[in-house]
């Protein structure tokens, strides 16, 4: 009785790891497929949106809504992007985010801005190189700039939405091409070293 009974202690962690394994993996096929359905969802509404009746429905709608008025940033200065000076957006308010994790931030922060902050697109206008000679900035948006090249290109190319662009990158980021999602993500960083470098030279 003792030897069965020792048998049967030193089995259970044995069945209890592979407990844990089956609903892994049951879990994990689980996530994928989910995961595959809400991009064939996502897919399905970018093709409807591009259809010539929901581009007349948003045309539509822009003509009968008021123009927003120009962006709102902490200080609770008004920027015009067109008559935007350098007394409006001084040198200490130009700084890039250095937590940003996806394409799709990135991208933001290139072309309105995001957290409350000016779009470097704004700064470049107003300071031209001015706010970011400073080594580490500058390195920063060096690294930055081949990502903002490469879907100024390929909406250039393709005339698909840049933002749209920008999600598509983040999904072959973080999914492997049957739609599982990959062991190791790229990182953002990850992501923009392994980008072509003969693409074109877009931002200055």
């Amino acid at each position: 009785m003792v030897g069965e009974f020792r048998f049967e202690h030193k089995s259970l962690p044995l069945l209890s790891q592979n407990k844990v394994n089956t609903e892994t993996a049951r879990v994990t096929r689980q996530l994928a497929s989910d995961a595959a359905q809400a991009q064939e969802v996502i897919d399905a509404v970018r093709q409807v949106a591009r259809t010539p009746e929901a581009q007349r429905l948003f045309e539509s709608l822009n003509a009968a809504s008021p123009p927003r008025p120009p962006p709102r940033f902490d200080d609770g200065a008004t920027l015009d992007p067109g008559s935007t000076t350098a007394t409006d957006l001084p040198l200490e308010r130009c700084k890039m985010d250095r937590q940003i994790k996806t394409v799709v931030d990135a991208w933001m922060e290139y072309d309105v801005g995001i957290r409350g902050n000016p779009s470097i697109k704004l700064m470049n206008q107003v300071h031209g190189k001015k706010w970011r000679r400073d080594h580490k900035e500058s390195q920063h948006y060096s690294v930055r700039k081949r990502l903002w090249d490469a879907i100024i290109e390929r909406h250039e190319s393709t005339g698909t939405p840049a933002i749209n662009i920008a999600e598509n990158m983040d999904h072959k980021r973080q999914y492997d091409t049957d739609g599982r999602p990959k062991k190791r993500p790229l990182t953002l960083r990850a992501y923009i070293d392994n980008l072509p470098r003969n693409q074109a030279r877009i931002v200055s």
